[in-house]
């Protein structure tokens, strides 16, 4: 990108401060199934849900990879409403769709730290490639592949400009200890090319003798002028405030899994297949989620995966429901075959049992808490 001007803000001032969120009470629920004719559509089988509200109607949207092509169920018809074809060839090339969100007529689409804009016949508008944010945080740091989420993009879905992106170190292998010693965000505006550098507070165990791998990558989201973010190894909620500059973190209880997951000592950290084993069929924490109908957050989590019975017996998942202040509530028990990836809307929480999928009909389950 050409003429690209980096306007470098005052690093985030760091407030150590740690706050403890006690669990109340258990949390009054019920689920609803919630049955979508397909109109003889194939389902998606890949698992990217998304959630797009509109001024009529609410939509439930995934990929399918087969026919490459974003289906649209409505949910308040609970039918197929249309879908938008993909082309693997020619000067609309999209080779597949993991992140994305929906911004009016726009879709976005990120891949290999580019974004891509599509109208709803899946022809390409623009590609924009994110900057090299060397110029604001020095030749030691690039921006994060894996830093980009639908929960990222969201920012784009809001006003199609701002997106907040997470950096690394690239002068340091993962499994060095100084790899993660500073930690920064990058918050970046598409329309006037200005970039603000966020320094990022973060567990202390992050910088001792284990290795988390992925487990040490922040999730982020935003909810009006916080950004709130967590690690997937430690039971912990970090909310940083853009107005104050400062940073809050939330210890809590989960009651399935220790609150610090295990590492790898760093010097058997470059074992691939160990990292693969203790780690990613570990326990873990997924990514925190704000429900703007209730005004609370949710936070996934599930339990040691038993690798030899895990097709039968599935995943053992907890659902953690928090207030607006990020006070524990209390834990949902979730089906162990439900998918981590769930959608928000006003008729609850949708999850998907990829076990339950047929050509006619596509089933949710609608978590309802009631508080």
């Amino acid at each position: 990108m050409k003429n690209l001007f980096i306007a470098f803000i005052p690093l985030a001032i760091l407030v150590s401060c740690a706050e403890s969120s006690t669990e109340t009470k258990n949390i009054k629920h019920n689920w609803e199934t919630i049955i979508l004719d397909t109109k003889n559509n194939s389902l998606a089988q890949d698992d990217t849900p998304y959630l797009l509200k509109t001024d009529t109607a609410e939509y439930y949207v995934n990929y399918n990879h087969i026919n490459h092509c974003l289906n649209f169920y409505n949910l308040n018809t609970k039918s197929f409403n249309q879908k938008i074809q993909f082309y693997k060839s020619g000067p609309d090339k999209l080779s597949g769709i993991s992140e994305y969100v929906i911004h009016g007529d726009t879709l976005i689409v990120h891949n290999r730290l580019a974004l891509r804009f599509f109208n709803k016949k899946g022809r390409l508008i623009k590609a924009f490639k994110l900057p090299d944010i060397n110029p604001l945080l020095g030749q030691r740091y690039s921006l994060e592949k894996k830093g980009i989420t639908i929960d990222n993009l969201m920012e784009l879905a809001k006003d199609g400009n701002k997106l907040i992106l997470r950096t690394f170190n690239r002068n340091k292998m993962p499994y060095e200890k100084d790899f993660n010693k500073n930690l920064f965000f990058c918050k970046y505006d598409l329309k006037s090319n200005t970039s603000e550098a966020i320094k990022v507070k973060q567990p202390k165990e992050i910088k001792q003798k284990y290795y988390y791998a992925d487990l040490a990558t922040p999730h982020i989201i935003t909810n009006n002028n916080l950004i709130i973010y967590n690690f997937h190894f430690k039971s912990s909620i970090f909310v940083y405030n853009q107005e104050t500059e400062s940073t809050k973190e939330i210890n809590f209880e989960a009651r399935n899994i220790p609150n610090i997951i295990d590492g790898i000592k760093r010097s058997k950290a470059s074992n691939t297949i160990r990292c693969v084993k203790d780690l990613f069929f570990g326990s873990k924490f997924y990514n925190i989620k704000y429900d703007p109908y209730r005004n609370l957050y949710y936070l996934l989590y599930g339990e040691k995966i038993d690798m030899q019975n895990s097709q039968d017996e599935g995943v053992k998942r907890h659902l953690i429901v928090f207030n607006k202040l990020f006070k524990k509530l209390g834990e949902i028990t979730i089906n162990p075959y439900f998918s981590n990836r769930f959608v928000i809307s006003k008729y609850g929480i949708l999850f998907r049992n990829s076990k339950e999928d047929s050509y006619n009909e596509l089933k949710l389950h609608a978590l309802k808490i009631n508080i």
